[in-house]
């Protein structure tokens, strides 16, 4: 409980920024589901410890408001004996967290900023289309390989390749140029 309430907090404050950008720029939903996605293991580098630590907290609250733990005191139990399994459980999200911040989470905060600059590549390809003297036909958010289908017309092949080359040399872009022709 603990750990979905501090988990809440820390999506709540990211959601307000991302959903600025994405309702500013009329962008779908999805990539919202997409980003809390990849923002989940990252994040609980940061909310896991605080929700460990409430927790414990308040099992020996509990415990002691409702007279448990004098009970155990006074049938033996030492302070150490009591706070074993709070400190066993500790240890061990401790280790799990270094598994998720060592090998996880890296991955994921990588590909929750990749979501993020996703819109505003979207603006970018628009701007540096329009200086290479090639129209934006449109836009097409997808869900897979690809981020974005985008649909351009330009005045010659040299340009499109241009562009494209362009475009990937930007970095964590992925791009795959399909020649068309009219039906008519």
């Amino acid at each position: 409980l603990s750990l979905a309430a501090s988990y809440l907090i820390f999506v709540l404050v990211e959601l307000k920024g991302l959903l600025d950008a994405v309702v500013e720029r009329k962008q779908p939903a999805v990539l919202l589901f997409e980003y809390f996605t990849y923002f989940m293991p990252g994040a609980l580098v940061f909310t896991l410890p605080f929700a460990a630590m409430i927790a414990s907290v308040l099992a020996l609250t509990l415990l002691s408001r409702h007279g448990e733990l004098t009970a155990l005191k006074a049938s033996g139990m030492s302070a150490r004996r009591i706070c074993q399994p709070i400190i066993l459980i500790t240890v061990l999200l401790c280790g799990v967290l270094h598994l998720i911040d060592d090998r996880i989470a890296p991955e994921t905060n990588r590909r929750a900023q990749e979501v993020k600059d996703t819109v505003e590549r979207a603006d970018k390809f628009k701007e540096m289309a329009k200086k290479a003297g090639v129209t934006v036909k449109d836009m097409y958010w997808t869900l897979g390989n690809y981020d974005l289908v985008t649909v351009c017309e330009g005045p010659d092949d040299e340009t499109a390749t241009l562009l494209s080359i362009s475009t990937a040399s930007r970095g964590y872009v992925r791009t795959q140029t399909l020649r068309a022709f009219s039906a008519t």
